[in-house]
């Protein structure tokens, strides 16, 4: 996947909107206050809208500074262009 021009754009479907929201959405899920995610704490000051799927949270790796951002439904993670393993995404410059 690829964040660009304001759409995410993912193999096999059309483009979607996102938008960085500030603040927090009024329902948080579960695995945003779990003591797991101490690894990787979620941003409490801005989330993704993508489309109108549920909210997405981002965070960034202390161990290799990777990005995640993770919703109800999906994880992406970013990595190397040239690696296979994971989605590719790009974008730094949306989050703070």
């Amino acid at each position: 996947c690829v964040f660009k021009n304001g759409f995410l754009h993912l193999q096999n479907y059309p483009p979607l909107k996102y938008s960085i929201v500030p603040g927090l959405p009024s329902k948080l899920p579960l695995y945003f206050r779990d003591e797991r995610s101490a690894a990787h704490p979620y941003s409490d000051k801005q989330w993704l809208r993508v489309h109108n799927f549920p909210p997405h949270f981002v965070s960034r790796l202390k161990a290799n500074a990777e990005w995640l951002i993770v919703n109800d439904n999906v994880t992406f993670r970013s990595c190397a262009l040239d690696s296979r393993e994971y989605a590719y995404v790009s974008g730094s410059e949306m989050f703070e």
